[in-house]
């Protein structure tokens, strides 16, 4: 049933999660402040992060919060290389 449920939402998941990491890489380069550049990376991941608790459940959440948390600030780096050198 989590499967379906997996196949169904995950193009969601990810979609939202690809906008939250395009928003989040915009907003870092025009924010001062590593730490809030952090942060604000950390709050952005949180929303696709529910969706993924709710479809896989709370034993999975920490490896898939990892892994989206990690994919929000290596594109939040790469953003600032490209725009600023």
């Amino acid at each position: 049933m989590k499967d379906r449920a997996l196949k169904k939402n995950i193009h969601y998941v990810l979609l939202a999660g690809l906008s939250l990491v395009v928003l989040s890489a915009a907003l870092y380069v025009f924010l001062g402040g590593v730490w809030g550049k952090i942060s604000l990376g950390i709050l952005l991941a949180l929303p696709p992060l529910r969706l993924v608790i709710e479809v896989h459940g709370f034993a999975k959440t920490k490896l898939y919060g990892f892994m989206l948390i990690s994919l929000t600030l290596i594109l939040m780096l790469f953003t600032e290389f490209i725009f600023l050198g």
